[in-house]
């Protein structure tokens, strides 16, 4: 992943969510581009890992071929800083001082609304990013706080905040310590009702139950279990708190090993 100096504040993102990012421009190998940050604080980075949390995602997104933005560790140096106005630059003191997560700033992509864009939704998108979220067991792309957290760029669908997934990493319990989560709805830890898609997938007649999930156990079932990690020992060189990895490997290989099971217990959640 690359690590891009910010040039200049741009403003903030006015949909974002609790983190209030910012778009900045970069120097990206000399071409300037707008940058979407996150901003977490010491304490979200220490105990929630959020940084290596949104690389994880982005990274293990393309295993299962979803796009996602263009991602980078962003340096906020010494110029930058004397560019903030007042208010930026004492919001900077809540915030962790490391690299921060960015992505370049999709400017012709929208939030998706899945009752005015339902035609351009394909099954096997809806069951793939259902599915991969429900994988990672990713809290919010729909969630308690409803954000959609997927964007629509002409006919693509882009995945977006990552922050909030495998959160059974947060620990540092042992790796062997380590329990795969039962393949039964009623103990699920996931409120996959909740999600995005859950409703659309509810819809689908029994026939394509039976299939939309084909896409997602092919990429499951030949994941590169060790996709992540580059971007773990990145992160790590760079002091960032990565979590339990350990633990979040060891459950991408323990749910790959079930794909086929882990692919019919979502047939469930749906029926």
């Amino acid at each position: 992943m690359k690590i891009l100096e910010a040039i200049s504040y741009l403003g903030p993102i006015r949909s974002g969510g609790s983190t209030k990012p910012w778009v900045v421009q970069v120097n990206d190998q000399g071409a300037l581009t707008p940058y979407v940050v996150k901003l977490f604080t010491e304490k979200q980075t220490q105990q929630l890992h959020p940084v290596a949390k949104e690389a994880f995602g982005n990274v293990l997104a393309q295993e299962f071929d979803l796009k996602v933005p263009t991602a980078a560790l962003i340096s906020f140096g010494k110029t930058f800083l004397k560019t903030l106005p007042e208010k930026e630059a004492g919001r900077l003191r809540e915030v962790d001082s490391g690299l921060k997560f960015g992505t370049e700033l999709k400017t012709h992509a929208s939030i998706v609304d899945i009752s005015d864009q339902r035609v351009f939704l394909k099954s096997y998108d809806i069951g793939t990013i259902f599915a991969f979220d429900n994988l990672v067991l990713n809290l919010d792309r729909g969630g308690q706080r409803n954000k959609p957290n997927l964007l629509i760029d002409d006919e693509d669908l882009v995945l977006i905040d990552h922050e909030q997934i495998f959160p059974f990493a947060n620990g540092t319990s042992a790796v062997h310590d380590y329990v795969m989560p039962p393949f039964d709805r009623d103990g699920w830890y996931l409120p996959y009702e909740k999600h995005l898609f859950y409703p659309l997938l509810k819809q689908m007649n029994a026939n394509e139950k039976e299939e939309v999930f084909d896409t997602f156990r092919y990429f499951l079932e030949n994941l590169n279990v060790n996709a992540l990690d580059e971007v773990a020992n990145q992160l790590e060189v760079n002091d960032i708190e990565i979590g339990n990895y350990s633990v979040i490997k060891t459950h991408l290989s323990q749910t790959k090993a079930r794909a086929g099971a882990f692919c019919k217990f979502l047939t469930t959640l749906i029926a």
